[in-house]
């Protein structure tokens, strides 16, 4: 779980007692409830049911069982724990490389208007992408918070798109982006999860909607990043009808979530 205060500085961890093997610990609902915090977006969309991970989840157990049948006299759990272990290994790597991937798309896009300067294959096309889009005001990384609905969030990019319906404003069309990388396979069509549209709802609301009510010209865009093979990476994007229709999906999740949880906006 992942929690903000309500000026947007993150506090996804708690310091432990004196004494203790760690240093801190992850933050959980009491401490939210305690320290009036704000759910992250992605936090709040973990209540619902996700087929698409619960099947991944699943494959990589059944891949760690494959490569590690029982041994000797080993018993079942000493087997279980075995294979857990294996499984828990090839998600940590999985995430690991995800999270590199994000590190180096920020700086990468840090330096845009100087050109391309990340050498790694898997970052390189979609740097371009973004580029070639030409987002006027581009922030990357940026800590949102809507204290009338009580979440927070950190977007990867957002800015002004050029507006495709009136070149008298070029400029006019907010966006967001959201990176995700992804094991895919030859001809593989990749088809997005419901969530990843409330998600990017979710944080146009807090940047730039009003209300309940987003931009009238809103627009996002998931950008998928391959990292089993090298150069594919492939969009889809959302006009402002999509995103209103997922935010409103978002918002019941998020009721959900304060209900679930006894927080209210009202503590914030």
């Amino acid at each position: 779980m992942h929690f903000y205060t309500s000026q947007g500085e993150p506090m996804h961890t708690q310091p432990t007692k004196a004494g203790a093997k760690n240093a801190t610990r992850p933050t959980d609902i009491r401490d939210a409830r305690r320290l009036s915090l704000l759910p992250s977006v992605t936090t709040v969309l973990d209540i619902l049911s996700n087929p698409g991970l619960d099947f991944y989840r699943r494959q990589t157990v059944l891949k760690a069982a494959y490569e590690c049948p029982p041994v000797d006299a080993e018993s079942y759990e000493e087997w279980a724990s075995h294979v857990g272990e294996k499984a828990d290994e090839g998600r940590n790597e999985a995430a690991e490389l995800g999270t590199q991937v994000h590190k180096e798309l920020e700086e990468g896009l840090k330096t845009l208007e100087n050109g391309i300067t990340s050498e790694n294959p898997l970052v390189v096309p979609a740097l371009n992408y973004v580029r070639l889009l030409d987002i006027k005001d581009l922030m990357t990384e940026q800590v949102i918070v809507n204290l009338r609905h009580g979440y927070a969030g950190t977007i990867d990019v957002s800015g002004y798109m050029i507006n495709p319906d009136n070149s008298d404003y070029e400029h006019s069309c907010p966006v967001v982006i959201d990176f995700k990388t992804k094991r895919t396979k030859p001809d593989e069509k990749i088809t997005p999860p419901e969530t990843y549209p409330w998600q990017l709802a979710a944080y146009h609301l807090a940047k730039f909607g009003t209300g309940s009510e987003l931009h009238p010209l809103a627009m996002a865009c998931n950008v998928y990043i391959s990292t089993t093979e090298e150069g594919r990476f492939s969009t889809v994007w959302y006009d402002r009808s999509e995103l209103q229709e997922a935010l409103d999906c978002f918002l019941a999740a998020n009721k959900l979530f304060q209900l679930r949880n006894k927080l209210k906006p009202a503590n914030y």
